[in-house]
């Protein structure tokens, strides 16, 4: 109620044929007046609550990410083709966002199996 958590900073490594993928949270307290108020910080502000996972590693240049991504983009796809043209509004929003955003040419091809739906 008085506050949520928002994502600082992320690392991604492969080891042992898995991706880890740690984040940091830190607390956002929200002053009285905005909790009355309803008040939330705008969606594309530095102080936006929800972040994607991935919205830090994008910039990452050891390859690591982009082969994550990749990888789940071809399971999405799998599960995808496996449930009939089906995906859950959380995969949905995750495609959307690597779609728009400042790298969404590396993803493009990638994705578009969902592009075509």
């Amino acid at each position: 109620k008085n506050g949520s958590w928002v994502l600082k900073d992320e690392k991604i490594v492969f080891v042992g044929g898995r991706w880890y993928i740690s984040s940091l949270l830190e607390r956002q307290h929200r002053s009285k007046v905005d909790r009355i108020s309803g008040l939330m910080s705008e969606p594309n502000s530095s102080e936006s609550s929800f972040r994607f996972p991935g919205y830090f590693l994008n910039d990452q240049c050891d390859g690591v990410y982009e082969s994550y991504v990749l990888h789940h983009l071809n399971w999405l796809k799998r599960d995808f083709e496996r449930r009939d043209g089906l995906l859950e509004d959380d995969d949905q929003r995750w495609i959307q966002y690597l779609l728009s955003g400042e790298n969404k040419e590396t993803w493009k091809s990638a994705a578009s199996w969902f592009l075509s739906k």
